[in-house]
């Protein structure tokens, strides 16, 4: 597997390849993970999954993408030279390198940049501006990235409908191959989070925070003992802080940063409702985690997020970019029995636990590595 994150480091896509490759391991398989850092010697995750952590520095687009995988090809005919034996090498885009060795290769498309790009209507930080002004060079890195591949995998039938679209691959050549939730460990029924309103994300403009810090200003009007936490990290850290100041939130949002991913049970406990207010959205692990966690979600209308929030079942459903209509479907549901909120806690805790555990998407994704070979 080659991937651009992988825990400790990186969100939400560097755990669902650590998911994926420690459930692999556990039926037998054999994993070797590559991904970025600064050359240190391979290292053992759990369960026996071997990660290789490959020389990347942060050049200009494609620059990086080239030096990067210089190294990543030279790595892997480094291990077969000592007796590694690769079926097939699994990539997970984006920002993945091209692979030039004759061995079959599958991509897990998790988002693309041409979606990323549409998603910034507005340069709203550095990061924005860099993916505006580098969006070419990344498309046409994907681009050549996509023509190696024998076959695909996506997380979401949105997901699936985008690549078709956009990128022109046979739908034939597809498979949906979910995320797989960790339910041990959101399983506890017993904490209880010190906030009403949780999100976690990137603090980035797409996944849609400063929208959620407008709806906490309108929320804070009526129920003024409301509390959020926003968990994460990212380019907008300073501008979110200044909002939160200048609106007088100090005592209503709380900007916790990045917390590690075994420490998120504590902030989503059943008592809480998770928000996810982004604007472009391929599937959302973090949500799913939240509805392993029991917590009731409230989703903007994107992306895989519609077949994950069953409006009034698992959830609301909300328009992208409507502060007004977040804060109105949040003082909704904060005004519901605390029973009919557990019930839509534990109809998402079912859902996830039926549809995302370690043997279903494991068997989804055998399926497509057997489409390859």
């Amino acid at each position: 597997m080659v991937c651009s994150e992988f825990p400790p480091h990186g969100a939400g896509i560097g755990i669902a390849v650590a998911n994926q490759a420690e459930a692999l391991v556990a039926q037998g398989h054999s994993v070797t993970v590559l991904t970025r850092g600064r050359g240190i010697k391979e290292e053992k995750y759990k369960n026996g999954v071997s990660v290789h952590r490959i020389c990347y520095a942060s050049l200009p687009p494609p620059l990086h993408l080239a030096l990067h995988g210089y190294f990543v090809n030279r790595t892997i005919r480094r291990l077969i030279k000592h007796g590694a034996q690769f079926d097939l090498i699994h990539l997970h885009s984006p920002l993945v390198p091209r692979i030039k060795l004759k061995i079959p290769t599958i991509t897990t498309i998790h988002s693309t940049w041409l979606a990323e790009a549409k998603s910034f209507d507005q340069i709203s930080d550095l990061y924005s501006l860099y993916v505006k002004m580098f969006k070419s060079a990344f498309v046409r890195s994907e681009r050549k990235t996509f023509r190696q591949s024998l076959f695909f995998t996506t997380t979401s039938n949105a997901m699936k409908r985008e690549i078709v679209r956009e990128y022109g691959i046979d739908e034939r050549r597809i498979s949906i191959v979910s995320n797989i939730v960790d339910i041990g460990l959101f399983n506890s029924t017993s904490n209880k989070s010190a906030y009403d309103v949780v999100s976690v994300s990137r603090l980035v403009y797409r996944k849609g925070i400063l929208d959620l810090i407008e709806a906490a200003r309108i929320v804070q009007k009526q129920r003024p003992e409301i509390r959020f936490a926003i968990i994460g990290s990212g380019t907008l850290m300073t501008r979110l802080r200044s909002r939160v100041h200048t609106l007088g939130l100090a005592k209503n949002v709380f900007l916790l940063g990045r917390i590690d991913h075994n420490d998120l049970p504590k902030y989503l406990a059943p008592n809480a409702i998770f928000v996810s207010a982004a604007h472009y959205e391929p599937f959302g692990l973090t949500t799913i985690e939240a509805m392993a966690a029991r917590l009731p979600v409230l989703a903007t209308n994107v992306g895989g997020s519609p077949a994950l929030c069953e409006e009034g079942l698992r959830g609301t459903l909300v328009n992208p970019k409507d502060p007004q209509q977040i804060a109105d479907a949040l003082i909704k549901l904060l005004s519901l029995p605390q029973t009919l909120l557990n019930k839509m806690g534990e109809n998402a805790h079912e859902f996830v636990a039926k549809k995302f555990n370690p043997q279903i998407v494991t068997q989804q994704l055998l399926e497509a590595y057997q489409n390859v070979l």
